[in-house]
C-alpha cells in the first residue's frame, strides 16, 4: 500500500501494466491531490471517455476536484460509520457505477467550460463546493478503477 499524489498513481498503474499478470503483487493505492493529475498519464481516460467525457471536462474536474477540501469537519462518529460502511461494501459494478456517475453529473447542472472560471465558482454554494469535489474524485478514482480492471 502506498500513498501516491495525483499523476504518481497513474505511473504506478502504468508501471504494474508493464508486468505480465502472473507477476504482478498485490496492491492497494490511496490516492490524493487529485487536482495534479494529468490527462497525458491519466490511467482511466478510456472508462473517461466512454461516459461521454473529454480531455476539456477532466481538466475542469481536476481543478473543481479541490473544492472538498471546502467541506465541513465531519463528527468522529460519522467518520467511523462512512469508513465501516465503505469497508464492507464490495467494489462497484463499473457499469452501474457509471450510470450512477451520469446522473449526478446530469444533476450538478455545471455551466458550459466557456463561461469564466469566477462565474462558474460563484455558481456554488461552500457545501456545494465541496460536494462537488467530492463527487469528482471519486468519478476521478472509479476511472482509475476502471484502468486497474482492464489489466
Amino acid at each position: 500500500s502506498k500513498h501516491l499524489c495525483g499523476p504518481a498513481c497513474d505511473l504506478a498503474v502504468a508501471s504494474l501494466g508493464r508486468l505480465p499478470p502472473v507477476s504482478r503483487p498485490p496492491f492497494a493505492l490511496a490516492t490524493c491531490c487529485h487536482y495534479l493529475c494529468a490527462w497525458e498519464c491519466f490511467s482511466g481516460r478510456d472508462f473517461w471517455m466512454s461516459l461521454g467525457l473529454s480531455e476539456e471536462d477532466f481538466e475542469v474536474a481536476v481543478a473543481a476536484s479541490q473544492w472538498y477540501s471546502l467541506r465541513k469537519t465531519k463528527p468522529h462518529k460519522e467518520l467511523v460509520t462512512a469508513c465501516t460502511t465503505e469497508r464492507d461494501s464490495a467494489l462497484p459494478d463499473l457499469t452501474v457505477a457509471a450510470e450512477k456517475a451520469a446522473v449526478i453529473l446530469g444533476s450538478t447542472r455545471i455551466p458550459p467550460s466557456n463561461i469564466p472560471s469566477a462565474e462558474f465558482e460563484k455558481t456554488f454554494s461552500r457545501e456545494g463546493k465541496a460536494d462537488l469535489g467530492n463527487k469528482l474524485k471519486r468519478l476521478l478514482d472509479l476511472s482509475r478503477a476502471a484502468g486497474l480492471q482492464r489489466l
